[in-house]
Parts: structure tokens; sequence; C-alpha cells
């Protein structure tokens, strides 16, 4: 039986992976990455002979050191800046939402942003009433408050959010729009503010989860 090129490189990769998660240790197997980001700069159409396509540009893309490891920590994760304030974000590739621990939550291990200390001008909690809190997802029993055109809201009238994870953790509290800093590349963005987690969501050393998917 032959085997290719591309067989051989995929079995490298393989082995690569398994050398750093049994015997890396988090200082000394510290990785810089390559992390590709999007950034809707332009969007428009094209014509094609059949139809018409939609774009958007790729703008950029920036390294970050990337710590932890499978046996070590149990997660890989990295540092990223968010309103000026570094803060430790577990790498999800299965879900899309960053969420951080706000400086108001009680039951957190512990917390490393503070929405009153930000850099930027433009941090602020979303409020019920904002276009960035979407009408017509309240749901009886799940949403603290009903807003006026049924949005999801905290009873002290910013929007509520609420993320659940395949093993039983998950987080819930306010929508925050802030700065957020990845590598080279500063964004300004909305995110999940915790006020509140259970199971098993904050690790040693890491503040909140970041998703990439």
């Amino acid at each position: 039986m032959r085997f290719g090129f591309m067989f051989w490189i995929r079995w490298m990769c393989i082995w690569v992976w398994l050398w750093t998660a049994l015997f890396c240790e988090d200082v000394k197997c510290t990785q810089v990455v390559s992390l590709p980001l999007y950034q809707k700069q332009s969007e428009g159409t094209f014509t094609s002979r059949h139809q018409r396509v939609p774009f958007s540009v790729r703008v950029n893309n920036t390294q970050v050191p990337l710590f932890g490891g499978i046996t070590s920590v149990g997660e890989y994760y990295l540092t990223i800046t968010v309103g000026g304030q570094p803060v430790s974000v577990q790498v999800d590739t299965g879900s899309s939402t960053l969420v951080l621990p706000l400086h108001s939550c009680k039951s957190c291990l512990h917390t490393s942003y503070s929405l009153e200390k930000s850099t930027s001008t433009k941090a602020k909690e979303i409020g019920c009433a904002s276009n960035a809190c979407q009408a017509n997802t309240f749901v009886n029993g799940v949403c603290p408050h009903q807003g006026p055109d049924l949005q999801c809201c905290m009873e002290k009238s910013s929007c509520f959010f609420l993320v659940a994870y395949a093993d039983g953790s998950g987080a819930q509290g306010s929508l925050v729009e802030d700065e957020i800093q990845i590598g080279e590349i500063k964004t300004q963005a909305v995110f999940g503010g915790m006020l509140t987690d259970f199971g098993d969501f904050q690790r040693r050393g890491v503040d909140g989860i970041l998703g990439l998917a």
C-alpha cells in the first residue's frame, strides 16, 4: 500500500499535537498562533454569470501567544485586552460568544474586567430599549424582565443574556459593549458581561471564554 504526501503531512500534524498535549507545560510550551480575523470593512455584490454574489472583505490577521495544555490546564487560552484591561479567555471553537465576568459578579471565582475602569469612551451596558437588544426574544421563566418590544431584559433595564454549554456550565448577566483588542487588531464589540455562573464555567487562571465559531 502506498501513502501519498498529504497522508504523511496529516500524521506529522497529529503527532505534533499529541506531543504538545502530553508533554508540554504552560510556560515551556507557549505557542504563537496566527489568528485570521474577518471584519466587514465593505460589503456589496458582484454579478456572476447566473447570480449576484454577496461579498465581504478580509482586512487583517494577527499573531497571539497560546497558553495552556490538555493535561496541565485542561484547555487552551490566550490573553486579550478589553477596555484597556488584560483578560485571559479560553479558546472555544464550538461557540461564537465572548463571555467575561463583570467586577460586580458575586459567584465568580475571579474577575479581571471592570466596565467602570474601561479606557474606551464608548464602553457601556446595552440598554433594554437599545437596537442591539433584539426584539421578540422574551421567554417567560428565562428572562427576568420583559422589554417594551418583547426584549429579554434584566430587572435594571439592561439587555439580558444567557449561555449554556454541553458540559453543563453556563453564565448569565448583561450585554456590554467595549473596545476589544486581540493581538494588533482592535474593534468595538458587544459581549456577555457575566453576573452569575453555574457549573464548572471558570477554570484556574482563566477569566472567561472566547467563542471563535
